[in-house]
């Protein structure tokens, strides 16, 4: 969309490597959401929205909603609005994972991504987030609940409960 709006030619265009990594990370997006399902704790995907709430228009495709699993009749504030993203190689698994010596910790790209579905999500009620990391080379996985914190007038990310305001 940005090249087609500003007419600037595209100079590196996605190639086939793009295209299987694309459709690897749908597949594991999918098979997350039938196991939800299967859990009884699946509410929606692929819900996507528009808004022009900062002044600007903002679009975006949330991967999912899911109840708390001791929730039987789920209100918006027992709901978690969840992206799920998938990496492969060792120092991304450093990055997102972590190490002996190192705490795991999701992508900034990502969470300035769940931040803005937050933002838009809490006007219904939904002020909870969930990035699940799926590596796409050795199956592990990472898990991070976000939610959205007001520090001095300033809105933050917490990330496992800790307010990041970097």
């Amino acid at each position: 969309m940005f090249y087609r709006l500003t007419k600037v030619p595209i100079t590196n265009p996605s190639g086939i490597y793009s295209a299987y990594i694309n459709e690897h990370g749908k597949y594991l997006e999918e098979m997350l959401v039938a196991k939800w399902k299967e859990m009884g704790i699946w509410i929606n995907n692929n819900v996507k929205f528009f808004t022009e709430k900062h002044g600007f228009p903002l679009s975006g495709e949330v991967d999912a909603f899911i109840r708390h699993p001791k929730c039987i009749n789920p209100q918006p504030k027992d709901l978690y609005l969840i992206e799920v993203k998938s990496f492969y190689k060792y120092f991304k698994k450093v990055e997102l994972i972590g190490n002996k010596t190192k705490k795991g910790y999701p992508a900034y790209n990502n969470l300035f991504q769940i931040m803005l579905y937050l933002d838009y999500y809490a006007s219904f009620g939904i002020t909870k987030g969930k990035l699940v990391y799926t590596s796409r080379d050795e199956a592990t996985q990472a898990e991070f609940d976000i939610k959205l914190v007001s520090v001095g007038g300033k809105t933050y990310a917490s990330v496992d409960d800790e307010v990041d305001t970097g």
